[in-house]
């Protein structure tokens, strides 16, 4: 695989909902949007885990019960910047537009 040199990739989601709530939605149930088409598995994936602490993974479960981990927590708290794979999605706890405290 070759990766281009000095490629920045952003994307924006704006979402009705507070801080806590959107947090909430992404890592509790993360695996209800993630794509099942985006498998590193030999077999479906079952389920998609996101273990919710510092330290944790992002990791596909297969239907034979074999696993993928593909993220590594690297901080846990709604106002942290998120991490996802190898890149970090920034997030300053304020949704766009709104007014910093």
């Amino acid at each position: 695989m070759t990766e281009a040199p000095g490629v920045t990739v952003r994307r924006q989601v704006i979402v009705n909902a507070s801080i806590e709530r959107a947090f909430a939605v992404f890592t509790q149930r993360f695996g209800d949007f993630k794509p099942p088409e985006h498998n590193m598995l030999a077999v479906p994936i079952a389920e998609t885990v996101f273990e919710p602490r510092v330290g944790g993974h992002i990791y596909d479960r297969g239907a034979d019960g074999s696993e993928c981990r593909w993220a590594r927590i690297l901080a846990y708290e709604p106002i942290a910047p998120w991490v996802t794979g190898k890149g970090v999605a920034t997030y300053d706890g304020h949704l766009p537009g709104e007014a910093a405290a």
